[in-house]
């Protein structure tokens, strides 16, 4: 089975924000794509098949990737998102990112991306001037 590994050397700043345990109470009609992979796996577990394993393994990367996207959300609902969690909301910051995903080859300079992505000279949510945080951690 396929394991999630950090770098030690180089662990995401996200990763470091978030708490040991996430609780994301379960309300009707919210997060159906979390509760379907959820309910996906027990469905795979409950009648294993051809390819088992490599059903489980996705769908716990799906039902991890589904689980920090509510957590996310939910920081930023309620106004409590610090550091990364706010950043990521940040349109300037995810804009630049998208870029970068989109054309991991380019040639990309600070100066660059904050003229793509409209970003102004203000500080980001994580409380560090917009580009720092992204320095710091991309190097």
């Amino acid at each position: 089975m396929r394991r999630i590994h950090a770098r030690p050397d180089r662990p995401h700043p996200l990763f470091e924000e978030l708490p040991e345990v996430i609780h994301l109470p379960a309300r009707l009609g919210h997060r159906t794509p979390l509760h379907a992979a959820v309910s996906l796996l027990g469905d795979e577990i409950a009648n294993p098949g051809h390819g088992t394993e490599a059903v489980v393994s996705a769908l716990l990367d799906i039902i991890l990737l589904y689980s920090l996207r509510a957590w996310l959300d939910e920081q930023t609902d309620d106004g409590s998102a610090t550091g990364w969690a706010a950043t990521l909301r940040d349109p300037a910051i995810t804009a630049a990112l998208r870029h970068i995903h989109q054309e991991p080859a380019g040639q990309w300079t600070v100066k660059a991306l904050a003229r793509k992505s409209d970003c102004r000279a203000r500080p980001s949510p994580a409380g560090s001037p917009r580009w720092s945080a992204n320095r710091r951690w991309a190097t």
